[in-house]
């Protein structure tokens, strides 16, 4: 999963092999977004798979981290929740045949701005 952290607070709680796991807000959220209702879901985030507190092992994780995407089956990237503005779908419908667009161009700013697309890795 490629995401960003987010702040700090508030920490939301997780079940992770039977015991409850604190991740940030946005982890959380991608987390509701992403999970099958009724079957298992295996999914590689770094801040469960990685030692946080491990510093050689952090920065190590980190300056390979371009690999690790590189190297995945699949990556999701999760830039965050909808937003008023970001709604690709109505965005796309919004073009025309004639190419003409009308505001929905704030959209994809919106869309483009988010912490997400200022990753090193990115």
């Amino acid at each position: 999963l490629s995401y960003t952290w987010g702040q700090p607070e508030p920490k939301f709680s997780v079940l992770l092999n039977g015991v409850d796991f604190g991740v940030r807000e946005n982890l959380y959220l991608a987390l509701l977004r992403l999970r099958l209702p009724n079957k298992p879901f295996r999914i590689w985030i770094d801040a469960v798979c990685i030692n946080q507190d491990g510093v050689e092992e952090r920065e190590f994780q980190v300056s390979i981290m371009r690999h690790v995407y590189y190297l995945a089956t699949y990556v999701i990237a999760w830039v965050g929740e909808e937003s008023v503005t970001s709604d690709m779908v109505a965005w796309i419908k919004s073009i025309t045949a004639h190419g003409i667009v009308n505001s929905r161009w704030l959209g994809l700013l919106d869309l483009i701005s988010r912490p997400w697309f200022s990753r090193v890795w990115i």
